[in-house]
């Protein structure tokens, strides 16, 4: 099965490990792993374009324009 992320790309759901809301990383009370993964965030947020979430698979971490609850519903089905 396949989800479709927005920007042209399409993940395998298998492949899915989260989906996050592009804003919550920019919170100041992270903890050391929580840093680690603001790191690579910010390093989407500087190609960011219009992104609403943030998509991790087993392979990498992307940003995508359409929203986190958008995405779970193509998910669940």
């Amino acid at each position: 099965m396949y989800i479709h992320t927005g920007n042209s790309r399409i993940i395998f759901k298998r492949e899915l490990i989260g989906i996050f809301n592009y804003d919550l990383f920019d919170s100041d009370q992270l903890d050391n792993n929580e840093k680690i993964w603001q790191q690579n965030v910010n390093e989407l947020k500087a190609k960011k374009g219009r992104s609403q979430s943030i998509v991790v698979t087993d392979r990498e971490l992307f940003s995508a324009p359409i929203s986190p609850l958008t995405l779970a519903g193509r998910s669940n089905k």
